[in-house]
């Protein structure tokens, strides 16, 4: 979760960096007005209406982290992982998120075992079967948002479809992060 400041205070697609000392490096990915929208265009979120404790799943991978060599190094990946799909967004090979997604996914999944429940993992499922080349839950896990890459415009409708029972959201990347809006 301390990401989760970070992005709604600077708001746009950006890369944070947290060093040891406690300073974030906060840098922007910088992509062409097409490739932007292309990514724009092939995201797509639904809500699971799954409710989950975020504090207790981040609890466990917080302790997993602490006593497990293969969860550090999971941790260790998803890190590299983060740097290379930023290289590939800068040059604008947006489609290279959608095989990122799914890795990180599984990645993520092996953290704590909250993050994940049989309704996740179907609806994960179900997106990736009708045509979606990767998604994630997004937040700890437990519940909330799932968030699915659908490159080919046809696919998009036969991923909506397949996951009819849970409500779609649309969204745009916003530019200006966090502020403040005062009426009279």
């Amino acid at each position: 979760g301390k990401q989760d400041q970070f992005a709604a205070a600077f708001g746009g697609l950006r890369y944070y960096e947290f060093e040891p000392d406690g300073f974030v490096k906060v840098e922007p990915i910088l992509m062409g007005k097409a490739a932007r929208k292309h990514l724009e265009n092939s995201m797509m979120l639904f809500y699971t209406g799954a409710l989950h404790d975020a504090n207790k799943i981040l609890g466990e991978e917080t302790k997993n982290l602490a006593s497990a060599n293969e969860k550090i190094n999971a941790t260790i990946e998803l890190c590299k992982m983060t740097r290379e799909l930023k290289t590939h967004l800068e040059s604008n090979d947006v489609d290279a998120i959608g095989p990122c997604l799914k890795k990180g996914w599984e990645i993520k999944k092996s953290l704590a075992s909250g993050i994940s429940n049989p309704l996740i993992d179907d609806g994960y499922e179900r997106g990736i079967k009708a045509g979606a080349s990767g998604g994630k839950l997004l937040g700890a896990g437990g519940g909330g948002f799932l968030l699915f890459y659908v490159p080919d415009e046809a696919k998009r409708a036969s991923v909506r479809d397949a996951l009819r029972d849970l409500k779609e959201m649309p969204f745009e990347l916003d530019q200006s992060g966090a502020s403040i809006v005062y009426t009279e």
